[in-house]
C-alpha cells in the first residue's frame, strides 16, 4: 500500500509540475509573440531606409520572425487545448510558408518580397486563428491555400508567354459582374449578407462563394491597362 500512495503521488506531483510548465510557456509565448511582431513590423518599416543587398537580407530576418512567431503561437494553441493535431497542422503550415517564401523568389527574382512577407504573415497567422475555432475549416482553408499558391505561381509566367490574355481586360470585368449578379439572384443569406450560393447535386451539394473569385478577376481587369503601359518581365 505505502508503494502504491508513493507512485500515486510522484504522479500527481509530476502532473502538477507539467501543469504550472504548460501555463509559464502559455503566459511567456503571449510576450514573445507581441515582441516577435514588434520586431517583424520594425523590419517591415526598414526596408524604406536599405538598398537592394540590405533587403535581401532583411527578407532573411523577417522570415526567422514568421516562423518563430508560428511557433509560438501554434505551441501556445497545443498546450491550451492538450491536442496534438495542432502540432501536426503547424508543420503542415510550416511547409507551405517555407515553400512561398523560398520558392517564390526564386522563380520571380524581381518579385516585390516585403508584400510576399506579409502574405505569408496573414495567411501563417490566419490559419492558426481559424484552427482554434474551427479545425476543419482551417484544414480546407489550408488546402485552398495550397491551390491558391500553385496558381500564384503559373499566372505570371502564363501571362508573360500568351499575349491574348491581356486582351481579355473588358471580359475579366464582366464576368465578374455576372458572377457578382448570380450571388445577387440566388446568393444565401448568411450572417445578413448574401456571399454563396448552394449547387445541389445527387450525391452532394457544392457551395461556391464567387466574391473570392471576383477579387482575382479584378486584379486581371486593373492588370490590363497597366501591362500595356509597363512591359511584363520576360515579354518580348
Amino acid at each position: 500500500m505505502p508503494a502504491h500512495r508513493s507512485l500515486f503521488m510522484k504522479w500527481l506531483l509530476m502532473r502538477q509540475i507539467r501543469g504550472k510548465m504548460q501555463q509559464y510557456i502559455i503566459e511567456l509565448s503571449k510576450y514573445g509573440i507581441a515582441g516577435l511582431m514588434v520586431l517583424y513590423t520594425g523590419c517591415s518599416f526598414a526596408w524604406l531606409f536599405l538598398e537592394e543587398g540590405g533587403q535581401r537580407t532583411l527578407y532573411v530576418w523577417q522570415c526567422i520572425l514568421l516562423f518563430l512567431i508560428q511557433l509560438l503561437c501554434f505551441l501556445d494553441l497545443a498546450f491550451a487545448s492538450g491536442k496534438m493535431q495542432y502540432v501536426f497542422f503547424y508543420l503542415f503550415v510550416q511547409v507551405f510558408l517555407l515553400t512561398a517564401s523560398c520558392l517564390v523568389p526564386l522563380i520571380y527574382e524581381d518579385v516585390d518580397r516585403p508584400l510576399l512577407s506579409g502574405m505569408c504573415m496573414m495567411i501563417g497567422t490566419g490559419l492558426c486563428m481559424v484552427s482554434r475555432l474551427n479545425f476543419q475549416r482551417a484544414v480546407r482553408q489550408y488546402v485552398i491555400s495550397l491551390i491558391s499558391l500553385a496558381a500564384a505561381l503559373m499566372i505570371p509566367y502564363l501571362f508573360s508567354r500568351i499575349r491574348f490574355w491581356k486582351k481579355l481586360t473588358w471580359g475579366y470585368g464582366l464576368l465578374g459582374l455576372a458572377m457578382l449578379s448570380v450571388v445577387l439572384v440566388l446568393g444565401e443569406i448568411t450572417y445578413g449578407s448574401k456571399l454563396s450560393f448552394t449547387i445541389s447535386f445527387d450525391i452532394a451539394q457544392v457551395t461556391f462563394q464567387p466574391s473570392e473569385f471576383v477579387k482575382i478577376l479584378f486584379l486581371f481587369f486593373l492588370a490590363g491597362p497597366f501591362g500595356r503601359m509597363i512591359p511584363c518581365p520576360g515579354s518580348r
